[in-house]
């Protein structure tokens, strides 16, 4: 939840202080975790489903800054958690994708 969270206001800031109208944008979070005590994550997937404003590329940009430089959370899990995100803009019409992309490695 705390990646998601700190990952999302990045994203958001990234995208409003580039003057682009963010009208959605949610991030669902997959993981999984070891199979020993403690039970550590050990993958950890952000999907990003946005809509506004903005081209794929705009998002796909503000993800990765997101992960690779903003984010303290990335960074204190980057090294022990593999982490991989996905983005999807939607239209604000009827939630119909516009566009996707799928997982990248954002790092190990």
């Amino acid at each position: 939840m705390s990646l998601a969270s700190c990952s999302a206001i990045d994203v958001l800031h990234i995208l409003q202080t580039g003057r682009h109208t963010v009208t959605r944008l949610d991030v669902a979070v997959d993981g999984e975790r070891a199979n020993a005590v403690p039970a550590v994550f050990t993958k950890i997937h952000l999907h990003y489903r946005a809509s506004g404003e903005f081209s794929l590329h705009k998002l796909e940009r503000a993800v990765a800054l997101s992960q690779e430089k903003y984010c303290s959370v990335s960074h204190m899990l980057r090294g022990s958690v593999a982490l991989t995100a996905s983005v999807e803009l939607v239209s604000e019409a009827g939630g119909d994708v516009v566009s996707d992309a799928g997982a990248e490695r954002v790092s190990d």
